[in-house]
Order: structure tokens, then C-alpha cells, then sequence
């Protein structure tokens, strides 16, 4: 992108970051934004924390390792601060299963696999840090190894989860923002 994904503004005047944080309060008592975080800031507000990158520069496991190792609870709902389209309701599927183990999402068709959003039980933190000290920074690869349960998207909610990564995706995100701002639909 040329610049931090989580401080770039919207077509509606929001950050991406934003759009990422204000479904999870609603299924989420606190927030805990991981990393640098460049660009945004969220002020005084109670409900949202920063935690450090202990690791930076070595990608979401490293940012997963020091979430986890944080001890500020026993399971975290992971999200990617490039996926700003995903819903409350996409979220708390999520927590529906054993909180022990963790939970992703899997395509319509049950081919694919999406790591990110995601619940990550506190009790995988000796797996990554495994991986991370055995040079493996695949959080797909990580959950293709572990007991994870899964949960079924739609269709529709298939394109939610979609990262927004790129200048083009970008647009392409600003087009649908600006349709839902119209009254037409958020869905790709």
C-alpha cells in the first residue's frame, strides 16, 4: 500500500481500522489493538488497549505470540486490520464451539481455510512460539497442524473476509463503501 493499512481513510471519512474495530466492541468487552499501529489512535477509551509487538517486523504470528502471552485472558478473537467488511454476526460464530480450541473460518465450498478473523485460545501460545523459534511464521500452516474447529461461511460472508491489501483493493473497498453510504449493499 505504500503506508500503514490501518490509518488509511476511507470513503466515508473512517479509517480502515475503524471499520475492523467497531464490530468487534460489539461482541467484545475490550479491544486490543497489537503492533505499531501507525495512524491511528484511539484516545482516552477505556475499552481499547495497545499491546506491544514483542517480536516486530516478523508478521501475525509474532503479533499472535504476543497477544497470547499478554495473560490478559484465557482466548482472544483475532482480527486483521486490512479485513474492515466482516460483521458482528460473522465474528460471534467464532465463539460458538470449545473455547479450548481454536476456530477459524472455512470457505462455502470447505476447501479453504481463513486464519484471519479468528478465535485463538491462550493455551496455543507454547504452539507458536514453537513455530516462531523454528523459523515457521504461517498462522495457516499453524492451524493446519492444531485440533481447530471450524466455522461455515456463506457465500456472501466468503467475500467479507476478504483482506483489502493492495491500491487496487482499495478502490474496489471505497466502492462498496460508497454504495452502502447510498443505501446499496456491502456485499462484494
Amino acid at each position: 500500500m505504500g503506508k500503514p493499512k490501518e490509518g488509511i481513510q476511507l470513503s466515508d471519512g473512517r479509517l480502515m481500522i475503524q471499520h475492523v474495530i467497531e464490530p468487534l466492541m460489539t461482541v467484545c468487552r475490550t479491544i486490543l489493538v497489537v503492533g505499531e499501529c501507525r495512524g491511528f489512535h484511539a484516545g482516552p477509551n477505556e475499552r481499547i488497549h495497545h499491546i506491544v509487538d514483542r517480536l516486530p517486523g516478523r508478521g501475525p504470528m509474532s503479533g499472535l505470540e504476543s497477544l497470547l502471552s499478554s495473560g490478559i485472558a484465557d482466548g482472544y478473537l483475532v482480527a486483521a486490520c486490512d479485513q474492515p467488511l466482516v460483521t458482528p454476526q460473522m465474528y460471534a460464530k467464532l465463539y460458538e464451539h470449545d473455547p479450548a480450541r481454536p476456530c477459524c473460518f472455512v470457505s462455502n465450498s470447505g476447501t479453504e481455510s481463513f486464519p484471519f478473523p479468528g478465535y485463538y485460545p491462550a493455551n496455543l501460545l507454547g504452539c507458536v512460539r514453537d513455530a516462531l523459534e523454528s523459523g515457521r511464521h504461517s498462522v495457516r500452516q499453524l492451524l493446519k497442524e492444531s485440533d481447530v474447529a471450524c466455522a461455515a461461511l456463506s457465500a456472501t460472508e466468503e467475500s467479507l473476509v476478504q483482506s483489502f491489501n493492495t491500491p487496487e483493493s482499495l478502490i474496489y473497498l471505497n466502492s462498496i463503501i460508497a454504495r452502502s453510504l447510498t443505501g446499496g449493499s456491502r456485499c462484494a
